[in-house]
């Protein structure tokens, strides 16, 4: 009886080290699995930021160029309005157009809703590049008929007055802006 009690003692100790040593072991992998884990989970994390924020980035970026063409196609047509049109407000807001032309084509998008509006920022550019061209045709030739010169002076083109509708959406972008950043976030989190 003893010599069993000893034999189950010694299995028993033995049963309690490899016990012991399993769990430790068990402990090392569950410790090692958490930090690849976490490294996947921040890897994650900054992958679904990036890709996030270079979208956001090409929204905005098509929104900055958006507001400056509405800028312009209201200087356009309060020069258009003017008894007295001057050339060199034509000549500006045709640069700004060729300026945001090129902006436009070099402007990577991606997603159907920002390929549309560079689609449509394109065409409207096109027009107001030809309403311009126009204007500042038809003021050349009244200039001419009048007998004046033709103002070539490098005179800034004066400020202009922003409309109610411009400052709204500028407001409501800073808006969105917010939005955005706290929606990402809440996502990230």
């Amino acid at each position: 009886l003893k010599a069993e009690l000893a034999g189950a003692r010694a299995e028993a100790k033995a049963a309690w080290e490899a016990a012991s040593k399993a769990t430790k072991t068990v402990a090392d992998e569950v410790e090692k699995l958490q930090g690849r884990h976490d490294a996947e989970t921040r890897a994650a994390e900054a992958e679904l930021r990036k890709e996030r924020e270079d979208k956001h980035a090409q929204t905005v970026a098509l929104h900055e160029l958006t507001m400056t063409m509405q800028v312009e196609k209201e200087r356009l047509e309060a020069e258009l309005s003017e008894r007295k049109p001057k050339a060199k407000v034509f000549r500006h807001v045709l640069s700004v157009v060729k300026i945001l032309q090129e902006q436009l084509k070099e402007q990577e998008v991606n997603g159907m809703s920002n390929r549309k509006s560079q689609g449509l920022l394109a065409h409207t550019l096109r027009a107001l590049e030809s309403r311009g061209t126009k204007g500042l045709e038809e003021c050349m030739k009244k200039m001419r008929s009048e007998g004046k010169m033709i103002d070539d002076d490098n005179t800034p083109v004066g400020q202009f007055k922003l409309s109610d509708a411009i400052r709204k959406k500028n407001e409501k972008h800073a808006e969105q802006e917010r939005q955005f950043r706290a929606a990402l976030e809440a996502e990230v989190a």
